[in-house]
């Protein structure tokens, strides 16, 4: 949309017109908050609204010239009933986002069984996680806890969605800022997983526990795509890696809250969004803004994963892309899930419930809904990003991304040969940190996981759901119960009065 503008911006440039430089910077800025004006009524209409809530959508922009959206939830009122889920309003709710308007034009779906067997939730608060409380493996496959597991935090650690009621006074009004994992956007948090297990939703969950509830995007998905002077179908659109997540886009959001409720952030990360976040926090400044982490299935240390696919992934194509992707000049650009693979509905009993199985592990919960990557966006990231996911998998490292064999741009870019690697130690010890795995997942390794915490300063309170893969932290029929209720309990407990 904005190439024409910025071709006419540069030719203002190169004439020496400063004025009109400013009109078109200015004219360009607006039309971009107006698109995002259509998004936001858009998501709030479509996947808000609905549940009875309101929100409001704010636009900032990132150091490196991108613009992200934050959404800010509310409450309005209720539907019919004390209890939303109980209203069959929403009973086969679907998300639908919208039209194609993306880098592709695929689409595909997401299920799973509903049948779940009974999970081991653990938490370990009191004693640092060391080699003497490493997770082990057992003879199931599962890993596990050594030493005796210490019961959470909170007077609803025993919540179940059987006796859950809500708590308006329970988050004090905290904010808390909720990032989906990769591949999917912010509206991924507002998805059932099936009719029959409906549940609560996680940022319902918050929101009627009295937290001031905000749910992020990042970079170049489908409610968050602009960019102040580049438009996606260039190249250097395309030039990032979570690296940026971490250095641009999580200080920019979280100073942006902090400047509206003057307080300090939960942080909730999913997947990705968890190592980018942990990864923030290693910076002093952004520390600062950051009231807790809480980190499910964060990709940290993958190099112990039992994924075939996923090393053959990492080791040959990785190899191969690495030693070309610099000689093509960022040619590769946008990868899209629905371009490169089937676009065919993934289930969990068919061929393509089997191939996320090779990567996430063998999920044991999943529910049967659908997500549907069929707005262009969804399933969208930078080939450089994979390049770095590969990196962390052959690497065995929790590193900024390397540019070798040109370790000259490694000198450009860390004023060192090779890049430098995220240290848990320099996440402060004042922030409390919540970490929930599953005991099967192939995506973020549980021995990957205990790296992470063994190095950590404070004592990291754990949630091991040990039959759990890495798509069931998200999509699991009892997440409510296994992953959502022990949030509420972590932030709600004495560590934050």
């Amino acid at each position: 949309m904005y190439v024409e503008q910025f071709m006419q911006l540069t030719m203002l440039t190169s004439s020496g017109n400063v004025f009109a430089i400013r009109l078109k910077m200015r004219m360009m800025m607006i039309m971009i908050m107006m698109e995002a004006a259509v998004r936001g009524e858009t998501f709030c209409k479509q996947v808000v609204q609905p549940l009875g809530y309101a929100c409001v959508e704010y636009t900032v922009e990132t150091d490196d010239g991108f613009v992200l959206v934050l959404h800010r939830l509310s409450h309005v009122k209720k539907l019919a009933g004390d209890n939303i889920m109980d209203s069959g309003v929403l009973a086969n709710a679907n998300l639908t986002r919208g039209e194609n308007r993306g880098p592709s034009e695929g689409g595909n779906g997401f299920s799973g069984a509903s049948d779940c067997p009974n999970t081991n939730v653990q938490a370990v608060d009191e004693q640092k996680i060391n080699s003497g409380a490493n997770l082990g493996s057992n003879n199931t496959g599962c890993f596990s806890l050594k030493k005796k597991p210490i019961s959470a935090h909170g007077r609803n650690h025993h919540r179940t969605s059987q006796n859950y009621t809500a708590d308006p006074k329970g988050g004090k009004g905290a904010p808390v800022l909720l990032m989906h994992q990769e591949f999917l956007n912010g509206d991924s948090w507002f998805q059932f997983v099936d009719a029959k297990h409906v549940g609560r939703l996680l940022p319902v969950l918050l929101l009627d526990d009295g937290f001031d509830v905000w749910v992020g995007h990042q970079r170049a998905t489908y409610w968050c795509h602009d960019h102040v002077n580049l438009h996606y179908t260039q190249q250097a659109f395309w030039d990032w890696t979570w690296d940026e997540h971490a250095h641009y886009d999580l200080p920019a959001q979280l100073r942006f809250i902090n400047a509206e409720t003057n307080q300090t952030v939960h942080y909730i990360g999913m997947s990705q969004a968890g190592t980018a976040g942990a990864a923030g926090a290693t910076y002093a400044d952004t520390s600062l803004m950051i009231r807790s982490l809480t980190l499910i299935g964060p990709t940290a240390y993958r190099g112990n994963t039992n994924s075939l696919l996923l090393d053959a992934w990492a080791y040959f194509f990785g190899l191969t892309l690495d030693s070309e992707y610099y000689a093509t000049g960022f040619q590769n650009g946008a990868f899209n899930y629905t371009n490169e693979f089937s676009t065919a509905p993934i289930t969990a009993d068919g061929v393509t419930g089997l191939e996320i199985g090779l990567i996430s592990g063998p999920n044991c919960c999943l529910g049967t809904g659908t997500i549907s990557l069929s707005n262009g966006w969804d399933g969208t990231t930078s080939f450089k990003n994979l390049l770095h996911w590969q990196q962390g998998i052959r690497q065995n490292t929790w590193a900024h991304f390397d540019y070798f064999p040109r370790t000259e741009r490694n000198m450009m870019a860390y004023n060192q040969p090779t890049p430098p690697s995220y240290e848990p130690a320099q996440i402060p010890a004042t922030i409390p940190v919540l970490i929930i795995l599953g005991g099967q997942d192939w995506t973020a390794p549980p021995h990957g996981i205990n790296m992470f915490m063994t190095q950590l300063q404070q004592v990291p309170h754990v949630v091991n759901l040990t039959k759990y893969a890495h798509y069931d932290l998200i999509f699991s029929a009892t997440r409510e119960n296994d992953v959502y209720l022990p949030i509420l309990s972590f932030l709600e407990s004495s560590l934050f009065t």
